[in-house]
């Protein structure tokens, strides 16, 4: 039924890897407990607010993976039949988009591309690491140096696969391969490497 109640504390019980992942299992705990049609509109800001104590706007973008971890294991626990808890989600995300420094869910991507890992073909994960090394507004860094490592490594081991599958495996692109598959702000429709980002390679040689 839709508004079926569950419990979460299997989640607590598992163990987590820190005290934030709990917090976050216990706040969602308590709210879906006591959800109601009534309420949800308001519960879900309480769970938003709550969350957004957890992680302050000076933390990197890093440390909101673990509070998005734990928000992704208790959306794998709501049941998936017309249950009230998915609706309520998908409020507390609202909520979270509209206020800052949340409005972009910060870390959120990259959780779901390891949590992804076996329901997204691996050249998904091939595209996004070239893209993010060779597509987007890079400046010389520690951070651009591991994205360039990154790409390369894929290029050298996943480039003969990946040639193949163009040239002789040639497939219809559904619609939502090309939106995530989509390139980089800086690509110009060219074959190439980007100038301000070839700056930015020789820069690193």
């Amino acid at each position: 039924m839709a508004n079926d109640k569950f419990n979460l504390q299997r989640l607590l019980d598992y163990g987590l890897s820190s005290e934030d992942d709990e917090k976050v299992i216990i706040i969602f705990q308590s709210a879906l407990q006591s959800l109601s049609e009534e309420t949800a509109d308001e519960q879900a800001r309480d769970v938003a607010s709550q969350l957004q104590r957890l992680v302050s706007s000076e933390k990197p973008i890093t440390q909101f993976g673990s509070t998005w971890e734990a928000f992704l294991s208790v959306a794998r626990n709501i049941p998936y039949r017309d249950h009230e808890g998915q609706g309520f989600i998908i409020k507390v995300i609202r909520v979270l988009v509209a206020t800052p420094p949340w409005g972009d869910l910060p870390g959120l991507a990259q959780v779901m591309r390891t949590n992804w890992s076996g329901l997204v073909e691996w050249e998904s994960f091939v595209i996004w690491q070239m893209r993010q090394a060779l597509e987007e507004d890079l400046s010389p860094n520690a951070a651009t140096d591991l994205r360039l490592s990154v790409a390369s490594e894929w290029a050298i081991h996943a480039g003969p696969v990946l040639l193949r599958k163009c040239l002789v495996e040639r497939r219809d692109v559904s619609e939502g391969d090309k939106r995530s598959r989509g390139p980089g702000p800086l690509y110009t429709g060219q074959w190439g490497i980007e100038s301000r980002t070839l700056g930015i390679l020789e820069t690193e040689v």
